[in-house]
């Protein structure tokens, strides 16, 4: 969980959002993104076929 910065707003959110939902999809082992929101906080899941999969992406992100 994890809450935006002050000075973002949610319209900037959503559109880091899907900006990087086309980057992960050209990502080998990626599997699904799902976010969520509750009052201020957001979580991000993102689903991997691997950790070496996951790793590779985080190193190239």
């Amino acid at each position: 969980m994890f809450k935006l910065k002050p000075d973002t707003s949610e319209d900037v959110f959503s559109a880091a959002l899907a900006k990087t939902d086309l980057w992960l999809a050209g990502q080998p082992g990626f599997i699904l993104r799902r976010h969520g929101t509750h009052e201020d906080e957001h979580l991000d899941y993102v689903e991997w076929e691997s950790l070496a999969a996951a790793e590779a992406a985080g190193a190239s992100f």
